[in-house]
């Protein structure tokens, strides 16, 4: 019994429990490299840019020109050349208007005809028939607009100066006369052929 009437009670201390110690961390090595190329160089660089033409956008890549359109364009640039040869002969006088044709429509044929005799040459203005000469054609270029409509455009010379033509070209059906032993009763033969419908000097 202590003074003032406390008691004291002993607790006994416990043994303290041992530290453990921490279990050691075995972290692997890991070496990161990058792959070796196994392709030649070139190949690798020709992959690469087969790679890239594929991710090109098709909406950036010019749509081919389909082969029966080419073959269309020449068809009717040929037809240009002998039908502007022989009008520019017919404006120069060498030539008859009646030789045209069907290359020419009837109505571009008046047209022509009509100043020719008013003596107005449309593919030689501002020059004077002697110095004028005769025209010469230069170049020639087609432009498709369609299946049956082509836009004809070029140069020609005369007077010593280059002067510019555009015209129209139209496919249309013509009637082929029948031959003179043919039968009466025979149908009627319609075949296409392409005609100068509208032309003017620059």
């Amino acid at each position: 019994m202590e003074p003032n009437g406390v008691s004291l009670r002993l607790i006994p201390m416990q043994t303290p429990l041992p530290m453990q110690t921490p279990l050691p961390i075995h972290t692997p090595r890991v070496v990161i490299r990058s792959a070796p190329d196994y392709e030649h160089p070139a190949a690798l660089v020709a992959s690469r840019n087969r790679t890239t033409a594929r991710q090109v956008p098709d909406g950036n890549r010019p749509e081919p020109e389909p082969a029966g359109v080419r073959h269309e364009g020449a068809v009717v640039r040929r037809f240009a050349v002998g039908a502007l040869t022989v009008l520019f002969e017919a404006l120069d006088g060498r030539r008859g208007f009646g030789q045209l044709s069907t290359s020419v429509s009837p109505e571009l044929t008046d047209r022509f005809r009509v100043l020719r005799q008013l003596g107005v040459r449309p593919h030689a203005r501002d020059l004077a028939p002697a110095a004028a000469g005769s025209a010469t054609l230069r170049r020639v270029h087609v432009q498709m607009s369609g299946e049956a409509t082509a836009r004809i455009f070029g140069s020609y010379t005369i007077g010593g100066r280059v002067r510019a033509f555009c015209g129209v070209a139209v496919r249309s059906p013509h009637r082929i006369p029948r031959p003179i032993d043919a039968d009466v009763l025979m149908p009627a033969r319609w075949e296409y052929r392409w005609q100068l419908t509208a032309l003017d000097f620059c």
